[in-house]
């Protein structure tokens, strides 16, 4: 990690700004502080292993939703996009995989998605076919068009 100088330092949740430390250029020891200072006003919040990687699969996710929508949907398309695109949408499923897995008390390793997909305990199974008239409606295609997609590969 980089060394933080020291000095103040504006604390930022959720892009805002809500206070400020002193930093002491330790960066283990400023984030204790940051901890400190969040709980002190009621603004910190315990974040689970799920949450966690839940919420960077959602980060990736965007991300990819971004480059599709700015580089790909439209004309002009740029021709280096592709690639990111494809990466930030794989990796976003893989975390979302790996992320429903540990709900259900699983953890999964690895990168082939299929074989993700294939280990993720049944329940989990169960919440996906849950879902899947809902990801239907909001997509406009048909359940069994989904299905398909889902459990074809």
């Amino acid at each position: 990690m980089p060394n933080i100088p020291p000095g103040p330092k504006a604390i930022l949740l959720n892009g805002i700004v809500v206070g400020e430390v002193r930093s002491t250029g330790n960066t283990d020891q400023d984030a204790e502080a940051v901890r400190a200072f969040l709980k002190e006003k009621g603004l910190h919040k315990e974040v689970t292993p799920f949450q966690a990687v839940f919420n960077q699969a959602i980060a990736f996710a965007n991300t990819s939703a971004h480059i599709y929508e700015k580089n790909l949907r439209r004309r002009p398309r740029n021709g280096f996009s592709p690639a990111p695109f494809v990466v930030n949408a794989a990796f976003s499923i893989e975390l979302y995989l790996k992320a429903l897995a540990q709900k259900h008390g699983k953890a999964l390793r690895g990168h082939e998605l299929v074989k993700l997909h294939h280990s993720l305990p049944t329940k989990a199974h169960l919440e996906i076919n849950q879902v899947i008239p809902k990801c239907a409606a909001h997509r406009a295609l048909g359940e069994q068009q989904i299905s398909l997609a889902i459990f074809s590969i």
